[in-house]
């Protein structure tokens, strides 16, 4: 036996199979079967969960906006009506006379 490159020659058969080291077949033997593991299933709902987390209250906020922004325009209809009624009328009506259509 002698020395290549550092190492001691071996004689007899070589551990490579086909040129591939056995560690490189066994991980080309278990990704050739498809799949999904558990592991990686649950990195990608809790990114999905993260996510939700972050875009949730910033869509409950828009509705929250939108909610107050119709109250505002409703507000300002009635306001618009009363103002209406005082050119009319000369005055605002009062609670016993209520609001009545014309």
């Amino acid at each position: 036996m002698g020395i290549i490159n550092g190492r001691p020659a071996t004689t007899g058969a070589s551990p490579f199979v086909n040129g591939i080291s056995p560690s490189a077949a066994m991980l080309t033997r278990v990704r050739s079967q498809a799949g999904v593991t558990l592991l990686e299933l649950l990195v990608v709902l809790g990114i999905l969960a993260l996510i939700a987390g972050i875009i949730a209250p910033q869509v409950l906020g828009y509705f929250g906006k939108a909610k107050t922004e119709a109250a505002k325009l409703q507000i300002n209809a009635l306001q618009n009506a009363l103002d209406l009624y005082f050119l009319e009328n000369g005055s605002y009506p009062r609670q016993e006379v209520g609001l009545e259509a014309s």
